[in-house]
């Protein structure tokens, strides 16, 4: 399993705290995270491949090609992190680029973000973290995040170097009376309850949301 940056905030002793985090909720989800914190990696490396949560920058890959040693020293710098938290460095793989609003140049393999900061090492990678609307796949890199797409998820099978293609057919089913709708269309003293509801849940665009989501916290205010 591999650290990401929604998962890292659930450390006792975080590196950062990024959107998403469930105030008030936090504490059996840190309890899981805390138990289990020696079950993650920060890199992996496969088939010639290296595995990091965002990608990973040629700053952080001291300009080496070799994805085992890469991940090696990566997954170094974060089980010192683990063994003896401290405040995390500009420059370092915990670092947040101005393409996520953060005052860094560049994103660290939790953070980077391919679309708006430049630089990733030029070895082969897969990583997530930024959105596209189906995977991006080059001589380089795999980008694999499509969080919105609700009816197929994508691996990349580094044995063959392809893409797999995994059909959701239960959730095709949930969504054919799943229309989206607009928050502003709400009753006003709804629109701010509900929007906090719809944190970490994936939305149609902005200012959207699904009806199913709506009818369920509808039944339950409170309810994830």
């Amino acid at each position: 399993m591999l650290w990401g940056n929604h998962d890292l905030h659930y450390l006792k002793i975080p590196p950062f705290i990024c959107t998403g985090f469930q105030h008030n909720k936090e504490k059996p989800l840190q309890e899981i995270i805390e138990a289990n914190k020696n079950r993650f990696q920060a890199a992996y490396a496969v088939d010639g491949w290296l595995l990091t949560h965002a990608g990973c920058h040629i700053r952080l890959a001291q300009h080496k090609t070799d994805v085992v040693a890469i991940a090696g020293r990566l997954n170094s710098k974060m089980a010192e992190y683990i063994e003896k938290p401290y405040e995390p460095g500009s420059q370092g793989i915990f670092a947040i680029g101005g393409g996520r609003g953060g005052e860094c140049r560049v994103g660290g393999i939790f953070w980077h973000d391919f679309k708006r900061e430049t630089g990733l090492a030029p070895i082969k990678q897969i990583f997530g973290h930024t959105e596209t609307p189906e995977p991006v796949v080059t001589k380089t890199y795999v980008a694999l995040d499509t969080t919105n797409n609700k009816t197929s998820c994508w691996l990349y099978d580094t044995s063959v170097n392809e893409l797999v293609c995994l059909d959701l057919p239960e959730l095709k089913l949930k969504m054919q009376n799943n229309e989206p709708g607009l928050i502003a269309e709400l009753p006003k003293d709804e629109q701010g309850p509900f929007t906090e509801y719809l944190i970490l849940k994936s939305v149609p665009f902005m200012g959207g949301y699904w009806q199913a989501d709506y009818r369920r916290w509808k039944r339950d205010p409170d309810g994830w």
